[in-house]
């Protein structure tokens, strides 16, 4: 089961969807673009081919996943998780705080751990990490699949926002339809 014949192009800003049913490849598509597999094809940033995914490429392109209890080391406090990349990237700890608030969550939450959050937090938690890199490309991968209604609605809303925000633009991975309507 390989993808053949995919070609696409992302202006800054722009939200691109991606729909399929399960098995068709979406998440191939996002795993290539981070580098997290390995196949043929190429990739370019501003018009320069990407030959190796060196630390501006993987700045400059993030991923959140659908599940964050896979991405979010259950060891570390969300301060220690939105820190390493404020560290790979040139950041400041001291904007963690600024992290959290960004994505509706009180700074306080900097204390907590994985466990303590519910799925709509963990996946700000994981949003605001992404964010932290102040990447030009977010890879949305399902994001919002394990969601309830309310919490995808709002969802769906702070990644509008934080578009608006920076310019920040999407690959917005999904099988339904009525959330690409909503944000692509």
């Amino acid at each position: 089961g390989g993808i053949a014949g995919v070609s696409f192009g992302i202006r800054e800003g722009e939200v691109l969807g991606v729909v399929g049913e399960s098995g068709s490849g979406k998440s191939t598509i996002a795993r290539k673009l981070t580098g997290l597999v390995r196949t043929e094809g190429a990739i370019r940033l501003d018009g320069t081919p990407v030959t190796r995914m060196g630390p501006a490429y993987r700045r400059a392109v993030q991923i959140v996943f659908q599940h964050p209890d896979s991405s979010l080391n259950p060891r570390h406090t969300v301060a220690a998780l939105l820190a390493r990349p404020l560290r790979l990237y040139g950041g400041d700890p001291a904007d963690i705080p600024r992290l959290l608030e960004q994505v509706r969550l009180p700074a306080e939450y900097a204390r907590r751990y994985p466990h303590q959050l519910s799925g709509g937090e963990k996946q700000r938690v994981a949003i605001a990490r992404a964010f932290a890199a102040r990447p030009r490309l977010v890879i949305c991968d399902e994001i919002t699949a394990a969601l309830d209604v309310s919490v995808q609605a709002s969802v769906i809303e702070l990644l509008l926002e934080l578009r608006r925000a920076h310019g920040t633009a999407y690959l917005f991975i999904t099988h339904d339809l009525n959330l690409v309507r909503q944000i692509a």
